[in-house]
């Protein structure tokens, strides 16, 4: 019970403008509580700086540390569409217990006491960083599961799928263009479910085979724009909602399950929007 739920889907919220609005709410709430509360103990009488400015300088390293390991995290994070509750606990735990050790690292601009640099120290900082970053993040991450996973779950039950006529089915077929001209294909849209980006490929998906060409997502869209059934429900998928058999709801967004394939194709949450107008206006 314990291990799926941390498998449990969890949103990416780390891409680079996400993240900076985040840091910049945190180091907000992190100045306050600390100018407010005074969480941990302190000798006034070793303060370099006044505390209002030894606040600030705490505020900032943990903003410093933690914009930048979310900026380093793309060399090494999943899939935004793979993370999950586990990597988001992990990455959290990882960015609090380096906010420790950068908070020790600073302690001779702020503090003068002679066992600055002592392991007493060392792990005091980490330990308190942690269990109070560490008790924020587990209410916060429990409660934001739960209202994105609620709210998409019934949102997506409440939408249509048509049922769909023999003659509403585009038998249209195109010729694609990839980039390498030997290897241009066509396409019968009545055939296409969905594709998936894949560095420089693109899987595309059909009844009852799978092609790999060379060619972007965006392009293989500009291609498709003529037909409305195509949409993009994620940056790294398109998918014919024409297709679809089912739409169930988690927190990162829709599930897709679609005919004659086993695989499901994710609607992120930025892409919920414009997947329900265009679902609504296949329905009229």
């Amino acid at each position: 019970m314990f291990r799926s739920s941390l498998r449990t889907p969890y949103p990416f919220f780390y891409d680079f403008r996400t993240a900076l609005i985040i840091n910049i709410i945190l180091f907000g709430i992190t100045f306050l509580f600390l100018f407010l509360f005074r969480p941990f103990e302190i000798n006034e009488k070793e303060l370099i700086l006044n505390y209002p400015e030894t606040a600030l300088v705490h505020s900032l390293v943990s903003f410093i540390l933690f914009f930048g390991l979310t900026l380093l995290l793309p060399l090494v994070r999943t899939a935004p569409y793979h993370w999950t509750l586990v990597h988001e606990l992990i990455f959290i735990f990882t960015v609090l217990i380096c906010i420790g050790i950068g908070q020790f690292l600073i302690r001779d601009f702020i503090y003068d006491n002679p066992n600055n640099w002592s392991w007493r120290y060392l792990l005091t900082e980490v330990k308190n960083t942690v269990l109070i970053g560490g008790l924020f993040a587990l209410v916060l991450t429990t409660a934001l599961l739960e209202k994105l996973k609620v709210s998409h779950v019934v949102k997506s039950s409440c939408i249509h799928i048509p049922e769909l006529n023999t003659h509403e089915i585009s038998n249209q077929v195109v010729t694609i263009q990839t980039q390498v001209q030997s290897d241009n294909f066509t396409l019968k849209i009545a055939d296409f479910l969905y594709a998936k980006a894949d560095k420089n490929y693109l899987e595309i998906q059909l009844p009852e085979q799978k092609l790999l060409k060379r060619i972007s997502l965006k392009s293989f869209k500009e291609q498709l724009i003529q037909f409305p059934e195509i949409q993009q429900t994620h940056r790294s998928y398109l998918v014919n909602l024409k297709a679809i058999s089912s739409i169930t709801g988690n927190a990162q967004g829709y599930q897709l399950s679609l005919k004659n394939s086993t695989t499901t194709v994710p609607v992120s949450r930025n892409q919920i929007e414009s997947f329900e107008k265009k679902l609504q206006a296949l329905n009229t």
